[in-house]
């Protein structure tokens, strides 16, 4: 095991997770050397004692926001109140439309913070399974074979373009529409783009499950077809070295030994991996999360006031939110099945 460790090196993969977590409190050194060693309590206080203080940006903005949009609520009851003893139909018009104006500049701030956050998130996750992806592959080659490991590389490769096209420049921005036709519809009074919207919605969700159907069938067929191949050749190799007289079974126990110590080592990679995944994109998905739930709790309190457009509005707004988190996760999700796939069909 200690032979076989001295191939691997992580401190390219310790730098990158200290610049795009902003602490060096956990690395993926001290978490793989947990793991290996069975001490999973250890691995488990090693991230919780960073994720606790996470939250708090996202539970601040949970309150930011909430309490923003039940204020324009209220002023826009009181504007409304006042304007019914004004007989000139348009000042009632015109107090409507400025406090739409001043609602959709307060949620257009948090729409934006959550497109950053969510491309900021993607680049991260790319980035980090940019330098995670050799290390790993290396492991699955003396685990599995050359054949599962260069199949699964080049489909790794693969995957990093693809959520840097498809998410990044075609369902992000498509997102981001989304968002732009909600207020665009809260304007009109007749809500003619309502079916735009909801067009809109169905083939942002069409696009994510196929991304993930994708993901777990051509994951599948190869690691199936790659392991088999590899394990004929060892089964071939095996045979050959126990057919040798006199340390022929010394040398295929010693065989054994080392496959299950890279086996090992292979699975030790991959589970570290996603708990480092998971720890990078934990604190910007459950910041958006907040801004999402402020925004659909907010909607419901504007309808309960009698503010029906201005809450359907806030909801729709909130419904393109969700389908930025949607993206993110399925970024996420795409690499724990590719990696998991890796686990669990390539044994060797």
């Amino acid at each position: 095991m200690e032979d076989l460790l001295q191939y691997f090196d992580f401190s390219e993969v310790d730098s990158v997770t200290a610049k795009l977590a902003g602490t060096d409190a956990v690395s993926f050194s001290d978490l793989f050397g947990l793991l290996i060693k069975g001490d999973f309590t250890g691995a488990y206080k090693l991230l919780m004692q960073e994720l606790g203080q996470l939250f708090f940006p996202g539970i601040t903005a949970f309150r930011e926001i909430l309490l923003a949009i039940l204020g324009i609520g209220m002023v826009a009851m009181l504007l409304h109140y006042l304007a019914g003893f004004v007989k000139n139909k348009q000042v009632a018009d015109m107090t409507a439309y400025f406090i739409y104006l001043l609602m959709m500049i307060l949620l257009f701030r948090y729409v934006t913070t959550m497109l950053s956050l969510s491309k900021q998130n993607l680049e991260n996750l790319r980035e980090f399974m940019s330098v995670l992806v050799p290390g790993y592959f290396l492991s699955v080659s003396l685990a599995g074979g050359s054949v599962a490991a260069t199949v699964n590389y080049q489909f790794f490769l693969l995957l990093l373009m693809g959520v840097d096209y498809i998410l990044l420049n075609l369902l992000l921005p498509c997102s981001k529409g989304c968002i732009y036709l909600a207020v665009m519809n809260g304007i009109d009074d007749r809500g003619r783009m309502k079916e735009l919207i909801r067009l809109a919605e169905r083939t942002l969700s069409l696009g994510i499950k196929l991304c993930l159907t994708v993901t777990v069938s051509v994951s599948t067929m190869q690691n199936l077809i790659a392991s088999k191949l590899d394990g004929v050749q060892k089964s071939l190799l095996q045979r050959a070295i126990g057919s040798i007289p006199g340390i022929g079974d010394l040398s295929e126990s010693m065989v054994q030994v080392f496959m299950g110590s890279a086996g090992l080592i292979r699975n030790t990679i991959g589970t570290a991996g996603m708990c480092m995944l998971f720890f990078l994109m934990i604190k910007p998905l459950f910041r958006i999360f907040c801004i999402l739930a402020a925004m659909k709790l907010g909607g419901a309190c504007l309808g309960l006031m009698g503010l029906k457009n201005l809450a359907a509005t806030v909801s729709q707004i909130g419904d393109g939110g969700i389908q930025i988190l949607k993206i993110n996760l399925c970024a996420l999700l795409a690499f724990y099945i590719a990696i998991l796939m890796t686990m669990v069909i390539v044994r060797g």
